[in-house]
């Protein structure tokens, strides 16, 4: 009888289970076939416009400075921020750099602008900085002068 009763057990057990995975693998193939479209990406600035690149005038006497990157997409999309452009902070003598713009920010809720700071140096009067934007792997990019 004891017998009987393991062997039942075990039998319920292993249809549980069995019925679970197919059930499972079955949900998950109909959720990764679904298509899913890349939001696009505008980006742009708050600065004058000359021989198409955007100007930013620095302060002068200031040790450093900030302008930012606009930018519109969907609602509530990540938007990933990258710089070739760095700038260097000498701490204990030693040097460490950054790139100018990095991390990320989502995009507003409701209308999907945004905007991200960008680190301007003294270093970087009279250069032009890139700042790029990505979603996923839809990048764009902007130039701007530093004068």
């Amino acid at each position: 009888m004891v017998k009987n009763q393991f062997t039942r057990n075990s039998q319920i057990r292993i249809i549980i289970v069995t019925s679970i995975i197919f059930i499972g693998c079955n949900k998950l193939d109909i959720i990764s076939e679904e298509p899913v479209e890349t939001p696009s990406l505008y980006l742009y600035m708050d600065l004058p416009i000359n021989d198409s690149l955007y100007v930013f005038t620095y302060p002068i006497g200031s040790s450093s400075s900030y302008t930012s990157v606009l930018y519109q997409t969907e609602p509530m999309v990540r938007v990933f921020w990258y710089s070739n452009d760095f700038f260097t902070i000498i701490h204990w003598g030693r040097e460490f750099h950054y790139p100018i713009i990095n991390y990320s920010t989502y995009s507003d809720g409701e209308d999907g602008s945004g905007k991200q700071m960008i680190y301007v140096s003294p270093s970087h009067i009279g250069d032009t900085l890139e700042v790029t934007g990505c979603i996923d792997d839809n990048c764009k990019s902007l130039q701007f002068v530093v004068e």
